[in-house]
């Protein structure tokens, strides 16, 4: 396990490296997560991780993302927008499917509209998106990674991906990402920080 700390107390340095995690991206570029703040968020996720990729480009440093973090972060937004419009219509998912969700044209629109505004912004802000071999030997390498921890099947090829390309600086919410092999871990999850 690595170093965990407090972005509240961290100064991004120029020659850092970060890999964001997609649920701080999904705080950062995603409008939405405001709107159900008190269901899916906590006020400090809303805040304090926009604050530090502020901080981040603020002194030049490096951000760094993957093609993965589109899947799950796509997936993300199509939920909430899922649920959101559940709860607009009062209804229950066995009323009315995601695949139903995604055949409503209007519904569409809006959800690749989020998505591809969402994604635009991550590769403004990090523009080198580094290439994600998924292969027999990246699962076996995720598959492990998961035998050893609480790590669900993105976590995993998540942080295998952050160790084949030497990237030792994950900024994550997720107490899972805590217990992995990176050196340096930044949250504002106040669970895993003093």
């Amino acid at each position: 396990m690595g170093q965990i700390f407090n972005i509240r107390a961290t100064t991004p340095e120029s020659s850092d490296r970060y890999f964001i995690d997609t649920n701080v991206w999904y705080w950062f570029t995603y409008c939405g997560s405001n709107q159900f703040a008190e269901e899916n968020s906590r006020r400090y996720q809303l805040i304090q991780y926009p604050r530090f990729i502020e901080k981040i480009l603020e002194v030049g440093a490096k951000i760094i993302t993957c093609p993965l973090v589109y899947t799950e972060l796509a997936n993300l937004i199509e939920r909430n927008e899922y649920n959101e419009y559940l709860s607009i219509k009062q209804l229950e998912p066995n009323q009315f499917s995601r695949k139903q969700f995604r055949e409503n044209k209007s519904s569409r629109e809006k959800v690749l509209n989020e998505i591809h505004t969402a994604w635009s912004t991550i590769c403004s802000i990090a523009p080198d998106c580094l290439e994600l071999r998924l292969d027999l030997h990246t699962a076996n390498a995720a598959h492990t990674f998961m035998s050893q921890s609480m790590l669900d099947p993105y976590d995993a090829i998540f942080i295998h991906f952050l160790n084949s390309h030497n990237i030792n600086m994950l900024l994550t919410d997720d107490g899972d990402m805590m217990t992995t092999n990176i050196e340096q871990i930044f949250t504002a999850n106040n669970r895993f920080t003093t």
